[in-house]
This record gives structure tokens, C-alpha cells and sequence, in this order.
């Protein structure tokens, strides 16, 4: 609705967040129209010098790719997000766009450049609390996979953050990435381990409702891989279903 106000009256500024909402919403359910919304968002941005939303469409575009595993796509907008934000001082969407791709770098075994793209997040003076989630996820995956030490400490910061924000995007990583260290240590507390599930589960029905695919099958594994009994994956991305 705003969107079609937006052109009626010529509020170019309007248009431009809505087809960046719009084309985020449906590019997160697995639906290519969005990438022609994002291109529309990012093009009138750009033509504009609206620097701000022109690195925020970039942004959206290449988290979403990498969030349905369209890795190819999304390194193309990255790569070029990451030298525009760096160009015109855009810090905040600059790290978030390494702090996506260090989870890209992850699921795609590049285990150092994963660990480095997280760090430099973490050490940047000014990372927006946002920003530091997915970069503490991976940093702890990378730990635990590796046997290095403290893996609470960014577990533990990643979750109280993700839970303020009530997102999906923000607490997937959380909760596989608590998941698999649950699964690689094996805790003896049971109570500890509940919990966990516990949270997994919240994030797989969340992920369900808002029909992320790759989201629920992703949390969904690891919670099999936990407690294999009573996991549904009937409507998860084919590879984490089979």
C-alpha cells in the first residue's frame, strides 16, 4: 500500500524503502520477484545519491541470497556492497555485510576466512549490537569445531542479543550455532541441554511461520542431531530434509 501511494504522489524516498521491504520479504521466502524490487530499490537509490539506502538494498540483497544458498548471486552484490559502504564511509552496513559473509565463508568450509571476517566484525570500535550477531555465532562455531577456547562467552553475548530482536535473520544463526556445540560437547546437564532444544524449537516455528525454508532446515538438523525424536522437516530445504 505504501508503495503505491508512494508512486502516486512521487515520493521517490518512499518507493525506494518499500520495494526494499517488499523485495526482502519475498526474496526471504525463496521468491525471485524480489531481486527485480531490490534492483528497482537499489537503481532509484543509486540515480538518487541516496548513499544510505543504495548500501541497504545491497545489503538485503546479497543477506538473502546467502540466506536461500544462492552463494554465487550473493558474492556478486557483496563484493560490490562491500567497496561501495567502504567508499562512502557506511560503516554499520559494511560490517553487516562481512558478518554475513563470514557465515557464507563457514557453510562453504572456508573455516579461516570465516573466523577472520568474524573478528574484524567484533573489532571494529563502532559494530552496531545488530551486527555483532552473526559474527559471534560463527566465531563460536569455529571455536568449538576446532577445540579452540571460550566458546560461551560469544554463544552467550549472540543469544542475549538475537533475543531483543524478536527477528528470524538474527536468531537462526544463534540457535544452529548453539545447537551444533551442544551436539559436539555433549554437556551432562540435562537441564542445559533442554534448553537448547528448547530454543531451537522456537526458532525452527519461527522460521516455519515465516516460511524460510533454508532457516527451519537448517535448526531443524541440528535438532536431530541432538534429540533426533519428534523433528519435523516436511517443509525444509531439500538438502537438510533428506
Amino acid at each position: 500500500r505504501a508503495l503505491a501511494d508512494a508512486r502516486r504522489i512521487g515520493r521517490d524516498d518512499i518507493v525506494i524503502h518499500s520495494l526494499n521491504n517488499v523485495g526482502t520479504s519475498l526474496l526471504m521466502q525463496g521468491d525471485d520477484r524480489g531481486i527485480a524490487l531490490l534492483d528497482e530499490s537499489l537503481q532509484l537509490a543509486l540515480a538518487a545519491n541516496r548513499h544510505s539506502d543504495a548500501g541497504r538494498a545491497m545489503i538485503n540483497i546479497a543477506e538473502s541470497l546467502s540466506a536461500q544458498r544462492d552463494f554465487i548471486r550473493a558474492e556478486s552484490y557483496a563484493r560490490t556492497g562491500l567497496q561501495f559502504c567502504n567508499d562512502h564511509d557506511l560503516d554499520c552496513y559494511m560490517l553487516c555485510l562481512l558478518g554475513d559473509q563470514s557465515q557464507t565463508r563457514m557453510v562453504r568450509g572456508d573455516w579461516s576466512g570465516a573466523a577472520d571476517d568474524a573478528e574484524a566484525v567484533l573489532a571494529h570500535p563502532r559494530v552496531p549490537p545488530v551486527d555483532k550477531i552473526p559474527a559471534l555465532a560463527t566465531l563460536a562455531r569455529m571455536r568449538a569445531r576446532r577445540g579452540d577456547p571460550d566458546v560461551a562467552g560469544p554463544l552467550d553475548e549472540a543469544l542475549a542479543l538475537a533475543l531483543s530482536t524478536e527477528e528470524m535473520i538474527r536468531l537462526w544463526p544463534v540457535a544452529a550455532a548453539r545447537l551444533e556445540v551442544t551436539w559436539l560437547r555433549q554437556p551432562a546437564d540435562r537441564a542445559q541441554v533442554e534448553r537448547e532444544l528448547e530454543f531451537g524449537r522456537y526458532v525452527a516455528d519461527l522460521a516455519a511461520r515465516v516460511h524460510n525454508r533454508w532457516a527451519l532446515g537448517e535448526v531443524s538438523f541440528w535438532l536431530a542431531r541432538v534429540d533426533p525424536s519428534g523433528v519435523d522437516s516436511a517443509d525444509a530445504a531439500p538438502p537438510f530434509r533428506a
